[in-house]
Order: structure tokens, then sequence, then C-alpha cells
């Protein structure tokens, strides 16, 4: 398995785990230093760090492990313009 294919994983687990936590457990915990405890912990077991997931010193952001998905971006002005 490359760098990439063990970052995609790597992203897939820890995306399904943060929707499961904040549409679950997380709506309904009230200490605040609990929750953010409870997302570190979750970044730390997969490996996530500020968008980004290091496998074997090479780091890669979602865009670096599914390089055939898009990813769209919005405008600076987020479509404020005519």
């Amino acid at each position: 398995m490359t760098n990439q294919e063990i970052a995609a994983e790597r992203f897939k687990a820890f995306d399904a785990e943060m929707h499961n936590f904040t549409f679950g457990e997380w709506a309904t915990m009230t200490d605040l230093t609990a929750r953010a405890a409870r997302e570190r912990e979750i970044e730390v077991k997969h490996g996530y760090n500020h968008g980004w997931i290091e496998v074997n010193g090479e780091g890669f952001n979602h865009e670096l492990a599914f390089p055939n998905q898009f990813f769209p971006r919005f405008p600076a002005d987020q479509g404020l313009s005519d």
C-alpha cells in the first residue's frame, strides 16, 4: 500500500469518526474542555493535524490523498460579486 492510499484510508476513518462524534456525543457535551479533549483524541488517533495526515514522513491533505476527487473552492468574496 502506498503512502497516499494509507492517507486516504486514514482520512476516511477520521472523517467518519468525527462525523459520528459531531452529530452524536458532541451535541450533548456541555463540558467544553472535555469536548475539545475528545476532538483532539480523535485527531491524534488518526494522525490528523490542521487538515493534514502524515504517513511515513510524507504529508497529505484531502486533495493529495484523493487526487481524483474535486474539492470546490469558494471565491474570496463568497459569491457576492456580480
